[in-house]
């Protein structure tokens, strides 16, 4: 797992623990959000290098 999707479990469990459920839609909308955006940035970073 990594670090990111490790901060993102640790959220949602918090927000379970605290009985604010309403929050984990919204938490695994950011991480999906953040996971597609970081491995679109690693794929252009690797495009750029190939182009050089």
């Amino acid at each position: 797992m990594d670090s990111l999707t490790e901060h993102y479990v640790s959220q949602i469990n918090r927000a379970i623990a605290s009985g604010r459920e309403d929050l984990i839609d919204e938490l695994t909308a950011q991480h999906d959000v953040e996971t597609r955006s970081t491995s679109l940035r690693a794929l252009l970073k690797r495009a750029d290098r190939h182009r050089r």
